[in-house]
């Protein structure tokens, strides 16, 4: 893969300290490093370990695998123990590039599959002091600059993600997947572009999406293709977030709705000057119209609404006439853009306005490692999304959450996300999170867990409901939280949440009949 676009990648240590490299500093060190890989026993489809938060050094890494035939495997280090043991023994690494030194019981397991180790900082320490120096490596003289091409089905990533269940998934990206999926990911980025033609502005980018994330790499890679100048934080830290924001006259800012809370309490958001910005977009996880309206007032621009996927490209999107003219409607995920695009019922029978989305692009192919999964996700070329969506009159697609989360009470469908969203109008509400929840023979009623800004009562958070929404969806239990369990950045532990909601909810019910709880489940 090629990196001749001009762009620069920056990552922030710190408030102050950065570490910056031009395109072509990148590709000297590209180089230099998958010789140092072929050096330690890396040959093509082999897998390279990265174990990194967002850092030059990282992206550097993914690019040399890719460029030696290698299967990059980044990895966020937060990704849990478990996790990480489990992706050693599947993937079986010749080689793994670490930023800090992992746990024990994963440098024994490295060491059985015989597992070279590369450091990223600048002393390797006791514990280390059999591992090479990522900065002994790169300091070498010159190497050939020759970047192979690679066959359109030849692996070149393999990403991991726990979707909404927590469960743990590789998704195997090859070099012409790849190069369809940055393509068309330019194709969205294009419509953000106030000009007569498509090509791509050299904009500045501050990306705080983990390179560990398919769409936070595409943005660090298209940027050094593009000759784009892109900034990535390690950790996201709001005030200096904004300072960069402003430094860098990045125009569009990208993030879940929680750091964009986060933001939104920061002093300096005051004194901010603004005036480069031209979009907020919010993905992840849904955007409250409250929130949307607070990030609107703050910033002085438009909130756009995304939907993205780890497995491909929706074909969902903000068309450039929409976006300029002001006609992106509050909450949608844009039109069809490219590709096909269905909505269907459970037994796949294709309905106009509601049902899960099917989608069918050049992007879409039989993406995991396991089988079963692709059995189930993929027929004819489509993709299932798992996602249910509801789309308008006018062509606009607006999600609604997942197919495993709806569920029916006295008969009606009830969308967790819906309720969810409808609480966090009240405001004493922070976050919310529902799910149903059983006692006995009973079936299933709607229950919340939430996060409140001030003290609000169980009763008042029901009566809002009643108000506002439909009565059957009104929690039938409120629990209050400090704060609300997360699988990463911007998704929800669903599965975590209504466990904790069933447990409270048994106990609630065992106490008010007299049952033991162990006799409720």
């Amino acid at each position: 893969m090629d990196t001749r676009g001009g762009g620069t990648l920056t990552h922030l240590v710190s408030g102050t300290l950065r570490v910056s490299r031009t395109s072509q500093a990148i590709r000297t060190n590209v180089a230099a490093i998958g010789a140092a890989l072929i050096e330690r026993g890396v040959r093509p489809r082999d897998s390279v370990l990265i174990i990194s938060g967002s850092r030059v050094e990282a992206a550097e890494s993914v690019l040399a695998a890719f460029n030696i035939g290698a299967v990059a495997v980044p990895v966020s280090p937060l990704i849990g123990l478990a996790h990480l043991q489990s992706i050693v023994r599947q993937m079986q690494p010749r080689c793994c590039m670490v930023e800090d030194p992992p746990e024990a019981s994963v440098i024994t397991a490295l060491a059985e599959c015989g597992c070279a180790i590369i450091y990223f900082k600048s002393r390797a320490g006791a514990l280390a002091r059999d591992w090479t120096l990522y900065g002994d490596i790169i300091g070498r003289e010159a190497i050939d600059l020759t970047f192979p091409e690679y066959e359109d089905e030849h692996p070149a990533l393999t990403v991991h993600g726990s979707g909404s269940s927590g469960r743990l998934k590789s998704i195997v990206m090859s070099h012409g997947a790849l190069l369809r999926f940055f393509e068309y990911c330019n194709l969205v980025w294009s419509q953000y572009l106030d000009g007569p033609d498509l090509r791509w502005r050299p904009s500045p980018m501050v990306t705080g999406m983990p390179l560990t994330h398919l769409g936070g790499l595409a943005l660090c890679l298209q940027g050094l293709m593009n000759g784009r100048a892109t900034y990535l934080m390690s950790f996201f830290l709001p005030d200096v977030y904004l300072r960069l924001i402003e430094e860098v006259r990045c125009p569009t800012i990208l993030l879940v709705p929680s750091l964009y809370r986060s933001l939104l309490k920061e002093r300096y958001l005051q004194q901010m000057d603004k005036s480069a910005l031209e979009f907020c977009i919010c993905g992840g996880e849904p955007c409250p119209d409250d929130l949307a309206a607070r990030i609107e007032s703050a910033f002085g621009v438009p909130v756009i609404t995304a939907y993205g996927m780890s497995e491909c490209l929706s074909g969902l999107g903000h068309r450039r006439h929409d976006l300029f003219s002001g006609r992106v409607k509050r909450g949608s995920c844009g039109k069809q853009l490219f590709g096909e695009i269905s909505l269907r019922d459970a037994q796949g029978r294709e309905h106009p306005d509601s049902g899960e989305l099917w989608v069918r692009n050049p992007t879409v192919h039989r993406c995991y490692t396991d089988d079963s999964l692709n059995e189930a996700r993929f027929s004819g070329g489509w993709y299932r999304s798992g996602d249910l969506f509801h789309r308008d009159a006018d062509g606009d697609f607006f999600y609604r959450g997942r197919v495993d989360d709806m569920f029916i009470c006295n008969g009606k469908n009830i969308y967790p996300q819906e309720v969810e969203l409808l609480l966090m109008r009240h405001p004493a509400v922070e976050a919310a999170c529902a799910a149903p929840v059983t006692f006995g023979a009973d079936g299933p009623v709607p229950a919340v867990m939430i996060v409140a800004r001030e003290w609000v009562s169980e009763a008042a958070i029901q009566d809002f409901a009643m108000r506002h929404g439909a009565s059957h969806a009104v929690p039938q239990m409120v629990l209050f939280a400090q704060s609300l369990p997360h699988l990463g950045p911007g998704k929800l532990d669903r599965p975590g949440v209504r466990k904790l909601l069933q447990e409270a909810y048994e106990t609630l019910r065992s106490r008010d009949s007299g049952i033991p709880a162990s006799r409720s489940a």
